[in-house]
Formats: C-alpha cells, structure tokens, sequence
C-alpha cells in the first residue's frame, strides 16, 4: 500500500509540472515525495521519485522502533526535517 501510495505523488506533480511548464516565470516543483508507514511496533519511512519517463524509484530512508525513545526522538527530527 505505501508503494502505491508513495508513487501515485510523484506521478501527480509530474503533471502539475507539465501544467506549470505552460506558465511564464511560474517555478517547478521538486518530484519527490516523503511516507511513512506504521504498525503497532514500528515506523518506516520512504521517499520516492520518478527518475526519466516512467521510472519510479523507492527507497526505505530508516526504520523506527516506537517503543525505543531514541528512536522515537530520531524520527521525529527526521519528520521535522522534511517539513522544514
């Protein structure tokens, strides 16, 4: 489901570039997206990207026991990292 999901974004802003391109002055967004996937132990989180044409690409950037505090603490620096 989160590879689905994950690469569904990329494809979006694809055609929302192909939208801008027609726009004068107007910039590009970046084609990557951030998700996380979680159960009732742990967090995973991904980014994903479309590389060319019609290639997606996938990849785990690390994975979080939510039970253990500094692993909580790390994927929550991740996280705030990526919003800002």
């Amino acid at each position: 489901m989160c590879a689905g999901a994950s690469s569904a974004c990329p494809n979006a802003v694809d055609r929302l570039n192909a939208s801008l391109s027609r726009l004068p002055s107007v910039q590009h967004v970046d084609n990557l997206a951030y998700s996380i996937a979680v159960d009732n132990n742990t967090a995973q989180l991904y980014v994903a990207w479309k590389d060319g044409d019609s290639n997606f690409i996938l990849q785990r950037v690390g994975a979080f026991l939510l039970s253990d505090p500094e692993h909580f603490k790390s994927l929550h620096k991740q996280v705030r990292n990526i919003l800002d």
